[in-house]
């Protein structure tokens, strides 16, 4: 049986030749044979026109188009062309010859191998070779029978050459002049010194250099060859000495015979100052000042921790500096917790990196450096052996580099900060089992209170506000001889007894932080049912309408619920009333000091048991809830807030804001308490 397959030729586009052009015949031909078979379509035309009209459906030799009168395709001609081609399924010839080749091309070429290239390669470092290999410089010996020499120092494009005598030194300066001229590198001779050290003085002494200058002068260009003419130029150059007095910078530290220690920690000290007070000066946030000094003022001292001998007196002093400029830009309270300040903020702490401690981890970790290298490096084990307290190291002293390296600060500064009597009472507090440590900590994480707003508060939970109690108490100042409250007179003014316990403050302050938390429940329960419009009001300046109503669910403000039979509690400070589901919420809000935080909720649940029987009964509910809105005047989180909030199906993140709401409104509660005189009396300022 004999098969015998058809093939048609497919001719060009229409408009294809136009000017003698057979791009769109070629581009036919590309396209014709896929999968082994030949297109067999062809765009409409009203007129074929081609010099090929073979029926062999071979490609001719010299296709030439003859019609130069062709008009251009019509869009839809062109739209049918292409599309009756890219609309056919065409499946990939995985025989076809040319996938083989390539395999076979890209299969001939060997892999690269990798290969570990050691210090001691002379292609990682060809000038350090040479130079070594002149023998010159100065023997440290780190075995009985071994040394090793050292002659320079080279660190980028700069280096530093070292010799005992003069003769050594002129042969270590030609070997470098030899090298730097055959790789066209020029000396800067106005940052070159030379020093001259004899029995501890200086002596001067210029070196002078022989230099070569290349210049091209001529160049002629045959068609056979290329022949160059330089003419080479001899050129002299002089390394001046050092004065007595003269420093010379090299990686960040002016020296002479050696470093300074003194001065440049004089220069240093100088400049942190300047950088923590620019800082300070700044309006950034809590958290981004402290951000600020960590990456802007601190590194300036990290750079010579393990370079410079920084005793621990010279450390105290600079963590009493960060403090006290702190303090004179009202960012810290004076008498604050000294742990809480480089305590981490999720910890209840402010993140300021502690110096002394990254003093000390600097030293060990460079100690462990030249202790480890030591094991497989000569000129790290002879160094290692020398250094009797040359450098801060102190390499020659083995010590535990392990485990200063694993000792954590931080659990030892939470645990020195809960043992103070005064300052420990707060995270006491935060260790009981009904508070969200973690929640009660978020103001602190998020960190966009002011720096002063957030060193107040602090203060506040610390409990060292100047109160009466706390100078006639704590710092026994003779002069406190009545600790009673200036404003209700009648009870002892504590910290505490301010920020929610003052009789005197309830129809007043602690109100108005009452209802500035109350607006952002509202806001938010008023926005998630539809009741008001979204027009990003912030809530300290949002005015709860009484009465909100649609078909849905009713909100109710501050208002009496009148029942068949007298309820001494009636109102709620929010009802919501889903009218689709039958399910009331009486919510009530309140803002007491962190040791009532679990009574005043159990008080706030029985307040309304009566009222919550009776709206069940009157307004026919199959569900009323007592959700209690509670948080403390510092800002701590219980437990059963999240619950609550659950409860009203409101977004868990609320309590951040309601959080910060609380704190706002006792810091100011304090500041104006603290302003009235010992009598109670505002003073008046005179001009």
């Amino acid at each position: 049986m004999e098969t015998r397959s058809k093939s048609k030729r497919i001719g060009p586009l229409p408009g294809g030749d136009r000017r003698g052009t057979p791009g769109a015949d070629a581009g036919c031909h590309s396209m014709r044979t896929v999968s082994g078979e030949e297109l067999n379509r062809r765009a409409p035309t009203d007129k074929d026109t081609t010099a090929d009209n073979s029926d062999d459906g071979d490609r001719p030799t010299d296709h030439t188009t003859t019609d130069t009168n062709t008009e251009l395709p019509t869009t839809q001609q062109l739209e049918n062309f292409w599309s009756s081609i890219w609309e056919e399924q065409i499946q990939h010839n995985d025989n076809a010859r040319w996938i083989a080749d390539e395999e076979t091309k890209w299969s001939a070429i060997e892999e690269m191998a990798f290969e570990e290239i050691s210090e001691s390669d002379i292609t990682l470092n060809p000038l350090s070779t040479l130079l070594h290999n002149c023998h010159a410089g100065y023997n440290l010996k780190h075995t009985t029978t071994d040394e090793t020499t050292i002659s320079h120092l080279i660190y980028m494009d700069d280096i530093k050459l070292y010799t005992k005598t003069e003769k050594e030194m002129r042969k270590l300066i030609d070997t470098t002049t030899e090298f730097s001229t055959d790789i066209n590198m020029q000396f800067g001779f106005d940052k070159c010194k030379t020093l001259h050290i004899i029995r501890g003085k200086v002596k001067p002494g210029d070196y002078t250099i022989n230099t070569t200058d290349t210049t091209n002068t001529t160049e002629t260009i045959n068609t056979t060859d290329t022949t160059d003419t330089t003419d080479r130029t001899n050129t002299t150059d002089t390394i001046t000495a050092m004065e007595p007095t003269d420093l010379y910078k090299y990686l960040g530290y002016k020296q002479l015979k050696g470093l300074d220690h003194t001065a440049i920690k004089h220069t240093l000290t100088t400049e942190y100052k300047r950088r923590v007070t620019a800082v300070c000066k700044t309006q950034l946030t809590g958290k981004h000042l402290i951000k600020a000094l960590n990456t802007y003022a601190i590194p300036i001292l990290t750079y010579s921790f393990g370079v410079i001998k920084w005793s621990k007196t010279d450390i105290l002093q600079l963590e009493r500096t960060t403090r006290t400029t702190l303090t004179k830009h009202n960012n810290l309270h004076p008498k604050s917790a000294i742990e809480r300040l480089t305590i981490k903020r999720q910890n209840g702490g402010r993140g300021l990196i502690d110096i002394h401690h990254l003093w000390q981890k600097q030293i060990s970790r460079l100690k462990a450096f030249f202790i480890t290298k030591s094991n497989t490096s000569d000129i790290h084990k002879a160094v290692s052996l020398n250094d009797h307290n040359y450098t801060p190291l102190n390499l020659h002293e083995q010590t535990d580099t392990q485990h200063n390296n694993t000792t954590d600060p931080q659990t030892q500064k939470i645990e020195d900060w809960k043992k103070k009597v005064l300052h420990g009472r707060h995270p006491h507090d935060l260790e009981q089992p009904h508070i969200d440590t973690i929640a009660s900590n978020k103001f602190l994480k998020i960190g966009s209170l002011f720096p002063e707003t957030e060193g107040f508060i602090i203060a506040i939970q610390d409990q060292i506000i100047n109160t009466k109690n706390y100078r006639k108490y704590i710092i026994k100042d003779p002069t406190a001889t009545n600790d009673k409250c200036r404003k209700c007179h009648t009870q002892p003014e504590t910290i505490q007894h301010i920020t929610g316990a003052c009789t005197t403050l309830t129809q007043t302050d602690y109100t108005h932080r009452h209802n500035q938390v109350a607006n952002i429940i509202h806001q938010k329960l008023a926005l998630k049912h539809k009741l008001i419009q979204d027009t990003n009001t912030p809530y300290y300046k949002y005015t709860p309408q009484t009465i909100l109503e649609n078909t849905t669910h009713k909100l109710y403000y501050d208002r009496a619920i009148l029942t068949d039979r007298t309820i001494h509690y009636n109102r709620p400070d929010i009802t919501l009333q889903d009218k689709i589901n039958k399910i009331t919420y009486l919510i009530d809000i309140a803002v007491p000091n962190t040791h009532n935080l679990q009574k005043t909720i159990g008080e706030k649940i029985s307040k309304y048991a009566d009222l919550k029987d009776e709206v069940t009964r009157i307004w026919r509910q199959d569900k009323v809830y007592v959700i209690p809105i509670v948080l403390s005047t510092t800002g701590v989180i219980p437990n059963h807030l999240h619950h609550s909030l659950k409860l009203i199906d409101l977004k868990d993140s609320t309590y951040i804001l309601l959080q910060k709401a609380a704190i706002l409104n006792t810091c100011r509660i304090v500041r104006k308490f603290m302003q009235l005189d010992e009598h109670g009396i505002t003073p008046t300022h005179t001009q």
